[in-house]
């Protein structure tokens, strides 16, 4: 009886507990949404295993960027850990056997040092061809 409550109240329970701002309510009523399109309207926790989670995130990531499945993939967890707490998920949790998707480095927000000193070099240059104020830009570079 405990694990058949669905995703859906669950999360409506969960909302009851917790204060949360709208656009947090937004991204985990998408989350539930999300596992929802993939294994149907209604899933119960005791629908939940490590194999359909497995199936679950290749679907998401041939859809969504690898940033994406990690926030649903944390709302879910936070779901399933508040439905541990609350007695209403026998089982241990199994995102725990759910990594997170590989997201892709993050390119780094500064400018080479080398490219740096070639750009200041340029705009030293007493005429530069369509800047009218060269010192502009280096200060703003």
């Amino acid at each position: 009886m405990k694990n058949e409550i669905e995703f859906r109240g669950l999360l409506d329970l969960y909302k009851k507990h917790r204060l949360l701002r709208p656009a947090t309510i937004e991204c985990y009523s998408d989350a539930v949404t999300n596992l929802e399109r993939f294994a149907g309207r209604g899933v119960r926790l005791d629908g939940l295993s490590v194999d359909l989670l497995l199936e679950h995130r290749l679907w998401c990531l041939s859809r969504i960027k690898a940033t994406s499945y990690n926030k649903h993939r944390r709302h879910l967890r936070a779901l399933l850990n508040f439905a541990i707490s609350e007695g209403l998920f026998l089982e241990s949790q199994p995102f725990a056997k759910v990594g997170p998707a590989p997201a892709g480095a993050r390119r780094p927000k500064t400018v080479p040092v080398g490219w740096y000193k070639k750009t200041m070099r340029l705009l030293d240059r007493e005429s530069v061809a369509g800047l009218k104020t060269p010192h502009f830009w280096r200060l703003i570079f």
